[in-house]
């Protein structure tokens, strides 16, 4: 049986020789030229069953390609999230700045307001 989370060997050799046109015709980039291509399309679009080899191998490895995409994402926000500390030195990390610190910025914007009117 095979693995379902990777390709085998006939699966890799159809997607290495045929990828290309797999994707055209998915993209829409190429036309089908035949009722086999239609239904390959069809397929592709969730309308239709897979039912050559050409189609499941495709759809396994458009399956394989998201979930990579999805762990790649998930190991990158978690990169970020390791890599900048939620709190320094014991206290709450603040972007803009502490409370004392945005009340005499406040206070400040007020007076130039004053002395301008």
């Amino acid at each position: 049986m095979t693995d379902p989370s990777k390709l085998d060997e006939e699966e890799s050799a159809l997607i290495e020789a045929n990828l290309d046109r797999y994707r055209a015709l998915d993209e829409g980039t190429m036309k089908p030229r035949s009722e086999s291509g239609i239904h390959f399309v069809r397929v592709c679009r969730g309308k239709k069953e897979p039912v050559t080899k050409h189609e499941h191998v495709y759809l396994k490895w458009r399956r394989l390609q998201l979930l990579e995409a999805t762990h790649r994402y998930k190991r990158k926000q978690e990169e970020d999230r390791q890599s900048v500390p939620e709190f320094e030195d014991g206290y709450p990390r603040s972007e803009f700045g502490t409370r004392e610190e945005y009340i005499r910025d406040r206070a400040r914007q007020r007076a130039s307001i004053r002395n301008r009117e």
